[in-house]
């Protein structure tokens, strides 16, 4: 057991120093609500806090802190942070997602459901489809409300509104037509066998359990003396219900963090007006980081403006860090046509590959929406350049789970040698993996690295069969032994099976080797670094790259700019949030043979004028 550090004495891990409002946030007694802008560190400040709580014993053993999150890479970030940096106390932090912490409490204690609840036929995870149909043609009762509304709703409002939006406890009868049609929908997926659930639904079922089992919700609150809640912004009307349910009690500290700024996940269900609920349930008092850790001055001078679009408050204008160095860069650049855009996207990034030191991964194209469409111009330009270009979509979307990336660092340590991030994240895995052997944790360490060794002569002499790439993945699973593995990684509600990862990431690798021949190419391309990603905004999320093009600054884009200015000036700030040196616009005036705009979004457009950015014609080459 580590020696606990007077409150006093504590200081940051890992990091030199924490501006004011981040240390009174870190060390706070009270629960707290940090709205913090992009590049704040808020995942850091988070990590420092849970090592401060460890550390002094402001969390008592055996207590522990729980930290829920929207997107499963924020709850594994924080939970790797942690690791590396909280000693043999890490393992009391639990993160996950806020699906994953439903779902564990579902899985564990369905048999507490009221018998009105009860899933006698177990259940498997199944989202709801042909909603329109249904609510065409289901059989409505003599109920008060307008029939037309219901049969002409757009699914997701639908879902969003009512299905999602109607607690299952206290069981209430329905009093309008739009009610019935919600609890209709969880009828027939609740009778159908087994039942068929989506993640909405389970968490109104956790919900439900604690609700109704007093004793149960006491042990749940007695097990956690901290809770954090990471991308608040996100959180949508039902996983907050349940997180008041399990947390909306004295004794328990909350930190919520996130940025209102940043929601763009309404048509997803995120709340409205998520931060004002919080403070009224929680009597929060409200934190303002300012400091922007991530961008250069003058893209964190633009920023500032299009905050101040963004919210109401009068705030202070966003800083950059002390020791960032000048010399960002934003524009606005106006084509001819797609083709003309793509060529001149082609040249910044092959000239910063070449010339600049800059790797694939260094550079990100972001769209607003349709990624085939607006991408595969810009993809086959930089393609052309040598230059390994990826459009994200669902076929890729396995490489963000746990497992796959638990097994690609491991890769980039075989057939690399040094690979310091990949290094600390299993480090992490490690030690979660052989909790309470903290004096044999340099043998440990010292054995894995060894086995590395091992597995890279392995992959240099192979000639990339098949075989090849799965026995090296099923010899990294054997090494950490595959029981210990799933019971650690179980705890972080991973939605893929093993399996599934193992045989969609062989298919991957092996079908990288052989484009390229060159196995630290395929592994890095599985890593995210061999690559250009080209992806929608609501994908960059969390991420951050140097140079980011933004791509179709056009009406077209924006088609909802106005029914819904808001939702698009938040998902505009994501995008320019996201680089840390260098963000250029895109306008195309033809594009897929129709003439482009700017009248709907042209405030936006007066918004960067304003601060100061450039509109520039692109003059090609030559």
């Amino acid at each position: 057991m580590t020696g606990r550090i007077a409150a006093q004495a504590w200081q940051p891990v890992g990091v030199p120093s924490l501006d004011a409002i981040a240390d009174r946030v870190v060390r706070s007694t009270v629960t707290t609500l940090v709205e913090a802008g992009p590049g704040a560190g808020k995942t850091e400040m988070l990590a420092q806090r849970a090592c401060f709580l460890l550390q002094t014993g402001a969390c008592p053993r055996p207590r522990r802190i729980l930290a829920v999150s929207y997107k499963r890479d924020a709850a594994r970030n924080l939970r790797e942070r942690v690791a590396r940096r909280a000693g043999d106390d890490a393992h009391r932090l639990l993160s996950m997602t806020l699906d994953a912490f439903a779902k564990d409490l579902l899985d564990r204690f369905s048999a507490a459901l009221p018998p009105a609840l009860a899933l006698a036929r177990g259940y498997e995870i199944s989202y709801p489809d042909q909603i329109v149909e249904f609510l065409t043609t289901l059989e409505l009762p003599n109920l008060p409300g307008d029939e037309r509304q219901l049969r002409g709703m757009r699914a997701q409002d639908f879902l969003n509104i009512h299905y999602c939006g109607r607690p299952l406890w206290p069981r209430r009868a329905a009093s309008t037509i739009l009610e019935f049609a919600a609890d209709e929908l969880f009828r027939v997926r609740w009778q159908a066998s087994p039942s068929r659930l989506d993640f909405q639904m389970i968490a109104r079922l956790a919900e439900a359990i604690l609700l109704t089992n007093p004793r149960l919700l006491a042990a749940l609150r007695a097990a956690f003396s901290h809770v954090f809640i990471d991308e608040f912004q996100d959180t949508t009307t039902v996983q907050y219900a349940l997180f008041r349910a399990a947390f909306g009690a004295p004794g328990i500290i909350v930190t919520a963090v996130g940025d209102d700024k940043q929601r763009i996940m309404g048509w997803a269900g995120a709340m409205g007006d998520a931060f004002k609920e919080f403070s009224a349930d929680f009597s929060s008092s409200p934190e303002y980081p300012i400091i922007n850790y991530r961008a250069a001055p003058e893209l964190v001078a633009v920023l500032t403006h299009l905050a101040s679009a963004l919210t109401s408050r009068p705030a202070a204008p966003m800083q950059p860090t002390s020791t960032a160095a000048p010399g960002g860069e934003c524009g606005v650049y106006r084509y001819k046509d797609e083709n003309e855009e793509a060529i001149a996207i082609a040249d910044i990034i092959e000239h910063g590959i070449r010339s600049d030191g800059l790797v694939p991964g260094d550079f990100a194209v972001l769209v607003r929406q349709k990624v085939d469409a607006y991408g595969a111009v810009v993809a086959a330009a930089v393609s052309a350049r040598s230059v390994r270009v990826r459009i994200e979509s669902a076929k890729t979307e396995f490489l963000t789970s746990q497992f796959a990336l638990d097994l690609v660092a491991a890769l980039r340590l075989a057939v690399h040698g040094r690979a310091p991030d990949e290094w600390e994240r299993l480090r992490g895995l490690l030690s979660e993996l052989h909790q309470g052997q903290v004096a044999r944790s340099v043998a440990i360490e010292r054995a894995f690295a060894t086995f590395c060794e091992g597995l890279g002569r392995a992959l240099a002499a192979s000639a990339g069969a098949k075989a090849a790439v799965r026995a090296a993945l099923d010899s990294i699973v054997a090494h950490w032994g595959e029981d210990a593995y799933l019971k650690t990684r179980a705890r972080t509600g991973d939605r893929e099976s093993l399996g599934e990862v193992l045989d969609a990431l062989t298919e991957h690798l092996e079908t990288v080797f052989v484009e390229t021949g060159d196995w630290r190419t395929a592994v890095d391309d599985a890593a995210g670094i061999a690559f250009v990603p080209i992806m929608t905004i609501h994908k960059a999320k969390g991420r951050e790259h140097h140079t980011v093009f933004f791509v179709g600054l056009e009406d077209n884009a924006f088609w909802s700019f106005k029914t819904d200015p808001d939702e698009a000036m938040r998902s505009f700030f994501v995008a320019f949030s996201r680089a840390r040196r260098r963000v250029l616009f895109t306008f195309s005036e033809v594009r897929q043979k129709r003439s482009q705009s700017i009248s709907s979004i042209r405030p936006i457009y007066e918004l960067l004028t304003k601060a100061g950015v450039p509109l520039l014609k692109y003059v090609p080459s030559g």
